[in-house]
This record gives structure tokens, C-alpha cells and sequence, in this order.
């Protein structure tokens, strides 16, 4: 919560006023003016159904308030795939909370070392202001190469992180009221919302999958950025049950809030500059089959890469 409140105010106040122009030389618009940019029409034949996002760029307060609501009412437009997509997730999590968490934790506390805490101290800084070093290294990264890529990350990834962390992990973390496991006499299952307790989702992990995320699917020609960046995340999340700060349940419902909040800003954005008039295929292009016969039963997730 500490953290969500130092990206709500040292962030998103200083690009209110921000408006996406040319992303090399006006990267947050300072100087251009308040109006979207009409972008080109899509093709007649265009597949693409997702009309929740127009095309057209306009300043970042708007864009952080109108993403929110797109992504929020989003389930309400999601196809059947879609559905069960959302359906494998929140399953895995709740499998996760009810097989995993207990076991996973005190085979961790077991196994923790001062060698372990000081790696782990330090990969977790990943889920906090060196996620926000990371977006800065990719903007400069574009105005040195003269890249509108690089710049585009960063725009799109602080836009995400306000989004995911400054916004809905917050209201998730106050709404379920998980506590911590570090909090003496408490247990994986329970509860207590609106009653202050913050473990569900975990932050730092949500953090730090909204930036690979935007990273992945920004780059999403070169796939070992995808995988690395994914890694590294992990590691975050590995390194908050390490600390004893979360479950295992809260780092995977972290992993879930921040890679589908960085696709679909990523997504929203790029059809705003016009970079593309088909939705991207890293995710939806994905099936879930029931397998059920005289040899095998069970659940087929195939997601094409």
C-alpha cells in the first residue's frame, strides 16, 4: 500500500497534463495540443471486433481513466476463448490457495538462509522502483536510437503501473483483507475484508509482471525479451514468499492482475497510434479443450507463441 501511494503521487501527478505526441521529440506532449490524433481507419475486412478502445491519442490523465474502465468492464466483451482463459486463471489461483500455500510456505521458511534473504532482498527491488528504472532505461534507450519503440514502453509501462498497482491492486488488497503470513497467529485462509490486511494480491509481484508484460508484448517480434523479462519477474515473486510476506496464491493472482493489465494497455495504445488493425495474438490466440475419452480425462491449454 506504501508503495501504490508513492506511484499515485510521485508519478501520475507529473503527467496529468501529458498528451502523446511524437514520442521521440515530445514524448509526453508538453507541448502539443489537447486533441486525439486521427490515426488510419481499419481495413473493411478486419477481423478485429475489440471497439472499446477508438483510435486516436489523447493526454495521459484521460487515458489512465478511460483504460481503467475498459479493462474493468472488459469480461463484459470477452469472447467464449477469452472466458476460459480468465476461468484457467483464477482456477490455478484458487488451486494454488488451497493446495500450495500452506505447504509452499513453510518448506520456504524452513529453507531461508542469509544468504538467501540478501539475494532476495535485492531481486525484490524489482517489484518497486527498479521496475520504474527498467521503463526509464527503454525511454532512453528510444531517444538514443532514434526507436519509438523504446519510448512507447515507457510511456505505455507507466501508464500500465498506475493502472495495476496504483489503482486495482489496492482496491483488490483492501476489498479480500488477506493477512500476511508474517503476521503472528494468522493463517493461509483467513480473511477479514475491508479490515486492513494486505497480503491478496501481492504488489511488488503485480508490479513486476505489468512491466514485463509491456515489455513482452511491446517486443513481441524478439521473444527472449518476453523471457527474460517474465524471469526476472518471477524471481520478485519468488522473493516475496521467501520474505515471508505473501503465499504463494497472492504472487500468482499478482502475476495474473499484471501481465493481463500491461497486454491490454499495450494493446489500447497501439491502436491508438496506429501500429496495428488486428488485436495481437500473444494471448487470445490460445484454446482450452476438455480431454475426455477412454484413456484420458482432464483440461488442454495450448497457447501459440
Amino acid at each position: 500500500m506504501k508503495y501504490a501511494r508513492g506511484l499515485m503521487l510521485g508519478v501520475l501527478p507529473s503527467l496529468l497534463l501529458a498528451v502523446e505526441a511524437d514520442p521521440l521529440t515530445d514524448p509526453f506532449g508538453l507541448g502539443g495540443p489537447l486533441t486525439p490524433t486521427p490515426v488510419a481507419e481499419l481495413p473493411a475486412d478486419s477481423d478485429d471486433t475489440d471497439d472499446r478502445v477508438g483510435t486516436g491519442q489523447f493526454w495521459f490523465g484521460k487515458r489512465v481513466v478511460v483504460d481503467t474502465w475498459d479493462i474493468v468492464s472488459s469480461p463484459f466483451d470477452w469472447s467464449g476463448k477469452e472466458w476460459a482463459i480468465a476461468g484457467a486463471a483464477v482456477g490455478a489461483t484458487v488451486a494454488t490457495g488451497l493446495f500450495v500455500d500452506r505447504h509452499f510456505q513453510d518448506e520456504s521458511q524452513e529453507s531461508r538462509s542469509p544468504d538467501k534473504d540478501r539475494w532476495s532482498g535485492a531481486w525484490g527491488q524489482l517489484g518497486t522502483l527498479y521496475s520504474i528504472g527498467v521503463l526509464g532505461a527503454a525511454g532512453a534507450y528510444g531517444w538514443i536510437a532514434d526507436d519509438d519503440r523504446g519510448v512507447n514502453v515507457m510511456i505505455d509501462g507507466l501508464e500500465a503501473s498506475v493502472i495495476a498497482s496504483g489503482i486495482l491492486s489496492p482496491i483488490l488488497k483492501y476489498t479480500v483483507g488477506r493477512g500476511r503470513p508474517n503476521h503472528s497467529g494468522q493463517d493461509s485462509d483467513e480473511f477479514s475484508p475491508f479490515g486492513g490486511d494486505a497480503s491478496f494480491p501481492s504488489g511488488h509481484t503485480t508490479q513486476a509482471f505489468t512491466v514485463a508484460a509491456v515489455l513482452a508484448f511491446s517486443f513481441d517480434d524478439q521473444p527472449v525479451v518476453g523471457g527474460l523479462a517474465f524471469a526476472l519477474a518471477s524471481g520478485v515473486g519468488m522473493s516475496r514468499i521467501n520474505d515471508n510476506a505473501h503465499y504463494a496464491s497472492d504472487v500468482v493472482a499478482g502475476a495474473i492482475l499484471g501481465t493481463w493489465v500491461g497486454y491490454e494497455v499495450v494493446h489500447y495504445n497501439r491502436r491508438r497510434r496506429g501500429e496495428e488493425v488486428e488485436r495481437s495474438r500473444r494471448i487470445t490466440d490460445a484454446s482450452v479443450d476438455l480431454i475426455f475419452d477412454s484413456d484420458r480425462k482432464g483440461l488442454s491449454f495450448t497457447w501459440h507463441w
